[in-house]
């Protein structure tokens, strides 16, 4: 698309002609929108990925499948079942100080409704 012709669809705000703009853009700058997008997926990606893990051995842990290792082991742990301390759990259930009115235990007697 020519240089005139862009000068013409900047003036433009409809949104056919931003779309129209932008592809014109791209293929100026001789780049695929695809690439693009890619690109950013991938910046995402890198930006939320675990790159260390300091683990309870106060060590760090770079490598993928170290880190993908320790998730698994707390995971593992902290959904294996133990038996329950009775006294602590009397003792933090005494550390409550609200309860749940008449109301409220009313609404959950009956049925499960959507």
């Amino acid at each position: 698309m020519p240089a005139e012709k862009l000068g013409n669809l900047r003036g433009q705000p409809s949104k056919g002609n931003f779309i129209t703009f932008s592809k014109a853009q791209w293929t100026e700058l001789g780049e695929k929108p695809m690439q693009y997008f890619y690109q950013l997926e991938h910046s995402r990606q890198s930006r939320n990925a675990i790159h260390e893990l300091r683990v309870a051995s106060n060590k760090t842990v770079t490598s993928s499948r170290g880190i993908l290792q320790e998730c698994n082991a707390f995971y593992q742990s902290l959904y294996t079942e133990e038996p329950t301390d009775n006294e602590s759990q009397d003792w933090l259930l005494e550390q409550l100080d609200s309860t749940v009115s008449s109301e409220d235990q009313a609404l959950c007697k009956g049925e499960l409704t959507v």
